[in-house]
C-alpha cells in the first residue's frame, strides 16, 4: 500500500515538473541549445536586408554592419533626435535628415577620425545587366548650420577648432572636399557624379575622411546610388 502511494506521488511529481518545463520553454525563459549569447544580432537574412545600392540605418535592419568597413569603435548609430542633441552638446547646431530618396527613417551614424568607409553596389537593369556609366552618389549628411559662427574673432581664436572638413573618396580617388564652419555651410544632400564604375561586379567603395582634430566628427543619415 505504501509502495503504491509512493509511486503515485512520484508520477504526480514528474507530471508537475514536465508542466513547469513546458511553461518555461513556451515563455522563452529557458534558452534553446543553439541560442546565441545575450545581445547577439540575429542572422542578416532575418533582419530585412536593404538593397545593395543603399546605406541607411532603419530600426528594423542591421545590414549596414556588412556594408560599413570602419571599425565599430569609430562610429555610433543613433536616432535623429539623439544625434542633434549630441551635436548641440559639442557646441554645434546641425541640419536634420532631409528624407532624400524617400529614406525617412530619421536615424544616422556619427563617425570619428580618420574616416567612415563603406561599400555599395550599382543595381542591375531590367535585363539583369550592370550599367557602368553615369551614376551619382547621394549623401544625406548632418552639416553645421550657417549660424555656427562666433560673434567675433579673438587673438586666441584657433581656425581648425571651429571648422569641419570632409574629403570624399570613391574607389581611392578624391571626388569632393567640403569645409564647414565660421559662417560656411553646405546644402544636404550632396550629389557626386561618378562617370564610370570600374569594378566588374559594380562595387563602389566610399571613404569620408575627416582630420584628427578637436571636435572633429561627421554625421551621415543615409547614402545611395542613382542612375543619371
Amino acid at each position: 500500500m505504501n509502495l503504491s502511494m509512493n509511486l503515485k506521488i512520484i508520477n504526480k511529481t514528474k507530471i508537475i515538473f514536465i508542466i513547469i518545463l513546458v511553461f518555461f520553454f513556451s515563455r522563452g525563459l529557458i534558452p534553446k541549445e543553439k541560442a546565441g549569447k545575450a545581445g547577439d544580432f540575429p542572422p542578416l537574412e532575418e533582419v530585412n536586408p536593404l538593397p545593395e545600392h543603399i546605406l541607411c540605418f532603419p530600426w528594423f535592419s542591421v545590414d549596414y554592419k556588412r556594408k560599413i568597413k570602419t571599425n565599430n569603435k569609430k562610429y555610433e548609430i543613433h536616432d535623429e533626435k539623439k544625434i542633434v542633441s549630441w551635436a548641440k552638446a559639442q557646441g554645434f547646431e546641425i541640419t536634420r535628415d532631409s528624407g532624400a530618396g524617400e529614406l525617412k527613417h530619421k536615424r544616422g551614424v556619427i563617425f570619428f577620425p580618420p574616416k567612415l568607409e563603406y561599400e555599395l553596389y550599382i543595381p542591375k537593369n531590367d535585363f539583369d545587366e550592370l550599367e557602368y556609366f553615369g551614376w551619382s552618389l547621394i549623401l544625406d549628411m548632418g552639416f553645421l548650420k550657417s549660424d555656427n559662427m562666433p560673434p567675433y574673432l579673438s587673438t586666441d581664436y584657433v581656425y581648425s577648432e571651429n571648422m569641419q572638413r570632409y574629403e570624399i573618396y570613391i574607389d581611392g580617388i578624391l571626388y569632393k572636399e567640403i569645409e564647414l564652419g565660421f559662417g560656411k555651410t553646405h546644402n544636404s544632400p550632396v550629389e557626386i557624379y561618378i562617370p564610370f564604375v570600374r569594378d566588374k561586379e559594380g562595387k563602389i567603395t566610399v571613404e569620408i575622411k575627416i582630420p584628427h582634430s578637436a571636435n572633429s566628427f561627421g554625421i551621415l543619415y543615409d547614402a545611395f546610388l542613382v542612375k543619371k
